[in-house]
């Protein structure tokens, strides 16, 4: 046996030398796939419980330059540097790398200014808080500048590269200084203010209330107490703050505290407020519950349609208000009122309407025994007076006879055609010089507005002047109502 070992031949490798090449393989492949599965596990391990999906994920933080000096505030686009990333791991040609990021930076000649952060979307607002309209929105890495801060540095008033000026969220701007260091811009909040009209009331006055400062379009509510310290918490009327802060409204004054206890004379308050207890209060004098005897008095009693009737009252509750109705009895009234007036604080008024021809619904008056009610709606303070309503007639004829006649001479003087149960007047005049006389005579019409009456020729005028014409005229007009009126030819005999 040959022990010697064998010689390669030219161009072959050695058996232990392939043994050494192969382990290198190995090992530089198991070192390769480790570097792999580390880089991949880098990749993606992060954050998981991101709670808004809407948020954008802000840039790593990074050192501020220094501001030693304020400087204008840039026109320019801010500039972006891109954050260097490791070199890419690329296994059988296929890049998973994510995009680079984006790190905005300030530009060396801003001031005191901020990016958006954490948002593709930025509301810019009138003022700072959400009740504010919203003037512009802007979007993620948008720079601006800064203006000041609230109070409570929760909002940032910023400057716009258009100008504008408006306040947004703290929590959505980075700011290139201590936000401790802008200046408090937000003006003190209006202190909300409160007025009732009148300050003095009792059950069932409309009590009208103004407020200012007030939380803009925000609902308010009206409450009631014996002081400040006790207000109850029924709600009398709501309503809604306007763009400032302005509200008016009105409720009615009970009787009563909402636990069923009497109001007693004396001092209250009436609070109005929003639900997170923003308001005001004032003080009124109410004065409890007493016996009212409304009375009511018209002037004139009768007439026909376009009569202007005068109402008064007295023995009503102060500072209310009363409507006038028409009606066929006292009690059966139209809910339609002709007019409304609201009572002194000593619980009279005064006011006055136009006589209609036809009711509310359009239909013709036609009956003469009406009502004029007055009366506080939803309470029993009302009272009424009688009105004798003269229906639209033919025109008024008269007829005398004879129609000639001497001074003391007794003619007969009728009439047709007038208000039923009227009181008319009876004079002369001079057609001529248009003149007519104080009444000489007045009658009644009967049911049928019809009258026949002697009259005595007089030697003078009223006026005591002796009558020398002789072309005259018979005059007679509704005492009430003068319009209503018939003329008739007279020959004066001297």
């Amino acid at each position: 046996m040959d022990n010697r070992t064998p010689t390669p031949l030219a161009g072959q490798m050695s058996p232990q030398m392939q043994w050494g090449i192969i382990g290198a393989v190995i090992i530089g492949l198991t070192c390769l796939i480790c570097t792999g599965v580390m880089a991949i596990y880098l990749l993606f391990s992060g954050d998981s419980n991101k709670d808004n999906t809407q948020s954008v994920n802000n840039p790593t933080p990074f050192i501020f330059p220094t501001q030693s000096t304020p400087q204008t505030f840039p026109t320019a686009q801010p500039t972006q540097t891109l954050r260097p990333s490791a070199t890419p791991f690329s296994s059988g040609g296929n890049n998973n790398n994510p995009p680079p990021v984006v790190q905005p930076t300030f530009p060396s000649n801003a001031g005191p200014a901020a990016y958006v952060s954490g948002t593709n979307t930025l509301n810019v607002r009138s003022g700072p808080g959400t009740e504010f309209a919203i003037v512009q929105t802007i979007g993620l890495d948008q720079l601006v500048g800064l203006v000041g801060r609230n109070n409570a540095s929760t909002w940032l008033q910023i400057r716009l590269v258009s100008g504008t000026v408006g306040w947004a969220s703290t929590t959505y701007l980075r700011a290139n200084v201590a936000l401790a260091s802008l200046p408090v811009t937000e003006a003190p909040p209006a202190q909300p203010l409160l007025t009732a009209n009148p300050s003095t009331i009792a059950k069932d006055t409309q009590v009208a209330l103004v407020g200012t400062g007030y939380p803009a379009s925000t609902q308010v509510n009206v409450y009631i107490g014996l002081n400040a310290a006790t207000i109850f918490t029924n709600v009398y009327a709501s309503t809604f703050t306007d763009a400032n802060g302005n509200f008016s409204t009105s409720f009615k004054m009970p009787a009563q505290w909402p636990n069923g206890q009497n109001i007693g004379s004396g001092p209250m308050v009436i609070s109005v407020k929003t639900a997170a207890n923003v308001g005001a209060l004032t003080t009124v004098t109410f004065t409890a519950s007493q016996t009212y005897t409304p009375v009511v008095v018209i002037s004139p009693n009768t007439g026909p349609s376009g009569t202007n009737i005068t109402v008064s009252g007295s023995g009503y509750p102060p500072s209310v208000s009363v409507s006038v109705r028409l009606a066929i009895t006292s009690t059966d009234f139209l809910t339609t009122p002709y007019v409304t007036a609201v009572t002194s604080t000593s619980g009279t008024f005064a006011t006055s309407f136009i006589m209609p021809s036809k009711w509310p619904d359009n239909s013709t008056i036609t009956q003469t025994n009406l009502q004029v009610v007055a009366l506080v709606d939803g309470t029993s303070y009302v009272d009424s007076e009688a009105f004798t309503y003269q229906p639209a007639v033919s025109t008024a004829v008269i007829t005398i006879n004879p129609t000639s006649a001497s001074a003391s001479t007794d003619i007969s003087v009728s009439g047709s055609n007038f208000p039923a149960n009227t009181t008319v007047e009876i004079r002369l005049g001079l057609p001529s010089a248009g003149y007519i006389s104080s009444p000489y005579l007045t009658v009644s019409t009967n049911s049928s507005g019809a009258f026949t009456t002697p009259f005595t020729i007089p030697t003078q005028w009223t006026n005591g002047t002796p009558i020398t014409d002789t072309a005259l005229q018979v005059v007679v007009t509704v005492a009430s109502n003068p319009s209503i009126s018939a003329v008739t030819p007279f020959t004066f005999v001297p």
